[in-house]
């Protein structure tokens, strides 16, 4: 267990484990209800607010979320079965769940002022996405 929290680990879960007790700890880890500011712009995410230079929005949960975890794997991709599973973990088979709720999060960024040129979700063909701050 030591060597774990010394690689990283943040959290130890033992089972049984109740929704309830994984979604706080999750909303924790992920500093729901907390400001993020976004690496490398001028984005923040205040609990579900999204800031941006040209004014606000507010986020879905499934949005503010997704928003979290891309911006906190930055530079790395993230997978769209990995953030389906995190996200709607009773969710079976093929699904666009995650398509769509990238697509409703590209466009409230677009909304707060976020251009072509500065921050983008960009999708990588057939694997899922990555946030790239310029």
């Amino acid at each position: 267990m030591p060597e774990a929290f010394e690689r990283g680990a943040v959290d130890y879960l033992s089972e049984p484990l109740g929704m309830f007790e994984l979604r706080a700890r999750i909303d924790r880890i992920l500093g729901n209800g907390t400001v993020l500011a976004v690496p490398g712009t001028l984005l923040r995410l205040e609990g579900s607010v999204l800031v941006g230079p040209a004014g606000n929005t507010t986020l879905g949960h499934e949005e503010a979320a997704l928003l979290r975890i891309l911006a906190s794997a930055a530079p790395e991709r993230v997978s769209r079965d990995a953030l389906r599973a995190f996200l709607w973990p009773n969710l079976r088979g093929d699904s666009r769940v995650v398509d769509s709720a990238v697509s409703r999060l590209r466009e409230r960024m677009s909304r707060v002022g976020v251009s072509e040129d500065g921050p983008q979700i960009r999708s990588i063909r057939r694997f899922g996405y990555i946030f790239s701050p310029f």
